[in-house]
């Protein structure tokens, strides 16, 4: 596992990223919790940042690949594609990433198919491979 960002001594600036590396496996994966959203259209997870941004407040995902699964044990979905990042993936519709305090993102991705769980499900989002840039 790597964790890269460019910084200022502690704080984000614009033109930098956060950035997790995993090596493929499970066993590399960061988890974050979230929920199940939008009637089964979205995932909604909450990032915690090493530095400030306090000078940053637009965001890119650039890279996503993730396996979700849901608290009751089971995957819903496994974004990973050999290859190719899941951003660019036909099944996601849209996303946002939103500064909810000084190191906290939280992401918000909709995808064409919903999952079939009831909304507000809890989930894990195992993150393998992230990349959100700051613009």
């Amino acid at each position: 596992m790597q964790i890269n960002n460019k910084l200022m001594p502690n704080k984000y600036k614009k033109e930098g990223f956060f950035e997790i590396i995993g090596d493929g496996t499970t066993n590399s994966e960061v988890n974050f919790p979230g929920i199940i959203s939008g009637s089964g259209g979205n995932i909604r997870f909450t990032v915690i940042v090493d530095k400030s941004l306090e000078k940053v407040n637009q965001f890119e995902l650039e890279v996503f690949k993730a396996n979700i699964r849901q608290t009751s044990g089971g995957y819903l979905g496994s974004y990973n594609p050999e290859g190719n990042d899941y951003i660019n993936g036909a099944n996601i519709e849209s996303y946002t990433v939103t500064k909810i305090s000084d190191n906290i993102l939280n992401i918000r991705i909709s995808f064409i198919d919903n999952y079939d769980v009831v909304n507000n499900t809890p989930i894990m989002v195992g993150v393998q491979s992230i990349k959100i840039k700051f613009i």
